[in-house]
């Protein structure tokens, strides 16, 4: 299994370093056979959705122009093997003779997310979006020290809706192909916080650790700043992006802000075709605070494992991705597109004793749709 999953990572990184490759021969091959005129004549509202759409396959943020709908569901996996301090994997018994004495073990976890999205262009330089998603977030077992022995314990999965996302997509520069972006918003928590288990030992219910929880209990504002280029046949772009978390929620702590650089690029092959390649760079801050709720219910709350302590949350993540598009170009459902994308962590760093992940792969169904889409 393990060396199965090796062989996958590899292929995946292979992938993307030939889709690197291929998009910049091509796109000077592109910029070849696009004349003046398929560009500059264009209508400005017609060329932002020839263009600008093709950068919501990269994954960046995007604009869409005046009465445009861009709706879009995916799925993303995303599972979670053993434990990691700094870029060193740990060992089960690693674990349990930790200086911070840890009595319990998380094998693996899997995240299960399901997300919804839908994007609306108020006019030709604001763009409306909304985002939401229902999770399902298994960990199937702890290994918990007792009596000297490791023995397992059964975890229900947490499942709900997660926090609600509202953002506002400004098209602040827009210039022949190239485009920045502001974009401003926050996330709403209707995500739980009170996902709970049961203890072993004095049975009561406690708060289970921080990944497990749906949402962030905080009102959390958002700021990105994006750079597109487009034309008819590729698309590129680099973003900034941030989620700012600034104070307790009702169990007395707050999730530390998360920073991302993305870098990706896409190119048409076809009409229906397309392959997408992306760079992440994503570091986060540690829990600020401490589940008060459940170190007063359990005091000794925090060493039942690693996933369980506030200060050792943080960490840095580089990622390379690829993806594949196919796209209907025609008839009653042109807009509509099929999306998969596979996320490899190059590099990890978990600033203390934490879980890394696998991979990312993601399946989506999008469509881009207006009032003009459908007279072409």
């Amino acid at each position: 299994m393990k060396r199965a999953y090796n062989i996958l990572s590899s292929i995946a990184l292979l992938l993307f370093l030939v889709l690197l490759l291929l998009f910049g021969v091509n796109t000077i091959k592109a910029q070849e056979l696009e004349t003046e005129d398929d560009i500059y004549s264009t209508p400005i509202d017609k060329l932002l959705n020839l263009t600008l759409d093709k950068a919501s396959v990269i994954g960046l943020p995007h604009p869409h122009a005046k009465g445009f709908f861009h709706i879009k569901y995916s799925r993303m996996i995303m599972p979670m093997t053993g434990f990691q301090e700094g870029t060193t994997t740990l060992s089960q018994d690693q674990v349990f003779n930790h200086p911070d004495n840890f009595s319990g073990y998380a094998p693996d976890m899997m995240m299960d997310m399901n997300m919804f999205m839908v994007m609306y262009g108020l006019n030709d330089l604001m763009t409306l979006m909304a985002m939401t998603n229902y999770s399902i977030i298994r960990m199937d077992s702890m290994v918990m020290l007792m009596g000297g022995s490791p023995m397992p314990m059964p975890m229900d999965p947490s499942k709900g809706i997660g926090d609600l996302k509202l953002m506002l997509n400004i098209n602040a520069y827009n210039r022949d192909v190239t485009s920045v972006l502001f974009n401003i918003g926050v996330a709403i928590p209707t995500g739980s916080i009170d996902q709970q288990v049961m203890t072993m030992m004095n049975p009561r219910m406690v708060n289970k650790p921080y990944p497990m929880q749906l949402g962030s209990g905080t009102w959390d504002p958002k700021v990105e700043v994006v750079y597109l280029g487009s034309t008819m046949r590729s698309s590129w772009g680099v973003g900034l992006k941030s989620v700012l978390r600034m104070y307790d929620n009702k169990h007395g702590y707050h999730l530390g802000n998360r920073y991302q650089i993305m870098a990706g690029a896409g190119h048409n092959w076809a009409k229906w075709f397309a392959t997408t390649a992306r760079l992440d760079y994503v570091t986060w801050g540690n829990v600020r605070g401490k589940d008060e709720t459940s170190i007063a219910i359990q005091p000794d709350w925090e060493q039942a494992s690693p996933n369980h302590r506030a200060d050792l949350r943080a960490g840095t993540r580089f990622e390379a991705s690829a993806g594949l598009v196919f796209e209907v170009p025609k008839g009653t459902f042109k807009g509509v597109a099929a999306i998969f994308d596979y996320r490899y962590p190059i590099y990890q760093n978990l600033r203390g004793v934490g879980m890394p992940i696998d991979y990312h792969f993601q399946v989506a169904l999008q469509w881009i749709v207006g009032e003009k889409h459908l007279k072409d």
